[in-house]
């Protein structure tokens, strides 16, 4: 079952507070109810989703079909991509590991990835790819040590890490 158009039920709530135009009490509600039980009749088929941007999630995402997207699927902690080529990607400031996916027939590709300029001390980012990452450039407020877009490879199941110190206002590679 898809989602269709069947139009909210909108509770009149008067001009202003207590001049009895609006919707009384027990009407207010069952419109409420009849917007959830809409909702409830409806159903979800995540299988018919097609985004273009990025998808956002505090919880969990369970699909009983497909989902495509463009852009990246974001959860609390971490942003994965399933690139078909190589890929820009900038970090989120809540993430804490980037997860590169590849699809299709690459055997090995570059990904260029920016670290956010501000986040939250002792923030650790992981960066991984399911294969072989031959260029990885990770850019961001640096220490003058270290080259930004120092240029490195991952091998497959391995990854690359960072850590944000804010009383120095920079990313440390420690792995």
């Amino acid at each position: 079952m898809t989602i269709s158009t069947q139009s909210f039920i909108s509770i009149n709530v008067g001009t202003t507070a207590n001049d009895g135009t609006g919707d009384d009490l027990r009407t207010a509600f069952i419109k409420v109810n009849d917007n959830f039980q809409y909702m409830g009749n409806t159903g979800f088929n995540a299988g018919n989703i097609a985004v273009n941007g990025s998808i956002e999630i505090a919880g969990t995402l369970t699909t009983n079909g497909s989902l495509t997207t463009s852009g990246a699927i974001i959860n609390t902690g971490y942003q994965k991509y399933s690139p078909t080529a190589n890929i820009a990607v900038t970090a989120n400031v809540d993430v804490s590991r980037i997860i590169l996916t590849p699809t299709g027939t690459v055997v090995s590709f570059g990904a260029n990835i920016t670290l956010p300029n501000i986040t939250v001390d002792g923030t650790t980012i992981s960066i991984s790819s399911n294969i072989a990452l031959e260029h990885l450039a990770v850019y961001g407020q640096w220490l003058s040590s270290v080259s930004p877009g120092a240029n490195l490879s991952v091998a497959a199941g391995s990854s690359a890490t960072y850590f944000y110190s804010s009383a120095d206002v920079k990313w440390y590679k420690i792995g």
